[in-house]
């Protein structure tokens, strides 16, 4: 889980800040969730309630089927995201791309349910990529083409 909610907090200099600060708060003492949460929330101005009460109280695993492809001048997403139970998952994914000489990359959430993305290039986009998911616990079945 704490991959995961590193993957999703996306700034390694703030995550490990978060840890050291835990540490070094608690050390000795007993801290639980809510402790870490607030110093989460503390150190990077979001709300984390929503995540933890997905991935760390509730049930199951997300479950992602469908295909991310290049069409013509687009990078399109067409991606179900599934609870395996009454738990709604949100799931990072990151999408690398080339559009003729330019690198792009983009960093969106998967919302529970459907999900369908369009990012409009120049020319066909080449060398497409897709990862972050693959770090999420659950059941993936994702076409990259």
């Amino acid at each position: 889980m704490l991959h995961t909610l590193r993957w999703y907090v996306d700034d390694d200099e703030l995550w490990w800040k978060t840890l050291r600060e835990f540490n070094a708060q608690y050390r000795y003492k007993n801290a639980g969730t809510d402790d870490f949460r607030a110093l989460l929330e503390k150190n990077t101005g979001k709300k984390w309630e929503r995540f933890f009460r997905s991935w760390f109280q509730g049930s199951g695993y997300p479950e992602l089927s469908g295909r991310i492809r290049s069409e013509g001048g687009k990078v399109l997403l067409e991606i179900e995201n599934k609870g395996s139970d009454e738990t709604q998952f949100e799931v990072p994914i990151a999408l690398d791309w080339r559009d003729g000489k330019d690198q792009h990359h983009e960093r969106v959430m998967l919302a529970p349910g459907s999900n369908r993305l369009e990012f409009p290039c120049k020319i066909r986009p080449a060398d497409l990529r897709a990862h972050g998911w693959e770090h999420v616990l659950g059941k993936h079945s994702i076409k990259v083409e």
